[in-house]
């Protein structure tokens, strides 16, 4: 008799080999884990496995789009909870099933919950209760532990922003903004830390390079403020504060900088001219 799951892991990819590795450094996974994993637009054969029979759905799509591959894993789902680790995340040891264990406890009065993440915050502090918007915008997808039911029922993740779409990012910022609604409580997973190495893991890139990766970065977040009605003159005005609190100590930092001020800017703009046309969760 196989056991009712209480969280479902969903990791979207392009290659099913980093998965695999991802599988094998977490293996033995908690009883009470389902793992969902969505490969997107990858002709790769083999076939994914989990040692110890925990259950493992794969599932593949033909087109890219992370908040698409997410939303598609999300209506497969049978466990209350969800999380959306990246391929080359992984959790300290024990993580898993203390998040399995948490999950019991966590209020039906709550549907987000946060995970520690390890690289982005070195003083382990994170603010559980504040404005909304504050909350949401420091949280990233990694760290999202969700109640599968409400994402389902605001239509889950927006697939006009996100990985693969014109926008590019901002499907976390945008998801946990519309699972808080009002509240200002964001409550922290404890004992559960995921780490994902964040600076530069790539060649190093020139100036114009980390510019446009600036823009790219930039252009998820002001759409989503575009789509919650933030007048453009904030946007200006957050894009500029950006700018001048950027920690920029090298001329590629500095370029990256500012192309996320640029890209905030164009992507507020690109929204209401174009995405308002486009159905999608509001």
């Amino acid at each position: 008799m196989m056991t009712e799951p209480r969280v479902s892991l969903i990791c979207c990819s392009l290659d099913g080999s980093i998965v695999s590795r991802f599988l094998e450094r977490h293996a033995p996974f908690p009883p009470e884990l389902e793992i969902i994993v969505v490969l997107q637009a990858v002709t790769q054969p083999r076939q994914l496995s989990v040692p110890g029979g925990t259950c493992l759905r794969e599932i593949r799509i033909d087109r890219r789009g992370l908040s698409r591959a997410r939303n598609t894993a999300l209506r497969v789902a049978t466990a209350p909870w969800c999380l959306f680790p990246d391929d080359d995340c992984w959790f300290e040891p024990g993580g898993l099933t203390r998040l399995v264990e948490a999950s019991r406890c966590i209020g039906g009065e709550i549907d987000v919950a946060r995970l520690r993440w390890a690289e982005a915050r070195g003083d382990g502090r994170l603010v559980a209760e504040a404005d909304p918007w504050y909350l949401a915008r420091t949280v990233s997808s990694i760290e999202l532990v969700v109640r599968r039911e409400r994402l389902l029922a605001i239509g889950g993740f927006d697939e006009r922003l996100g990985l693969g779409s014109e926008f590019g990012s901002g499907e976390d910022v945008d998801s946990a903004l519309r699972l808080l609604g009002s509240t200002s409580r964001l409550p922290i997973v404890e004992g559960v830390v995921v780490h994902h190495a964040v600076g530069r893991q790539t060649p190093r890139l020139r100036a114009r390079e980390r510019f446009a990766a600036g823009v790219g970065r930039g252009r998820g977040y002001g759409a989503v403020q575009a789509k919650h009605g933030i007048p453009p003159s904030v946007v200006w005005l957050s894009a500029l504060r950006s700018l001048l609190h950027a920690r920029a100590r090298t001329s590629r930092g500095l370029a990256f900088a500012v192309g996320v001020a640029v890209g905030r800017v164009a992507g507020a703009h690109a929204w209401q001219r174009r995405a308002d046309g486009v159905s999608g969760p509001a």
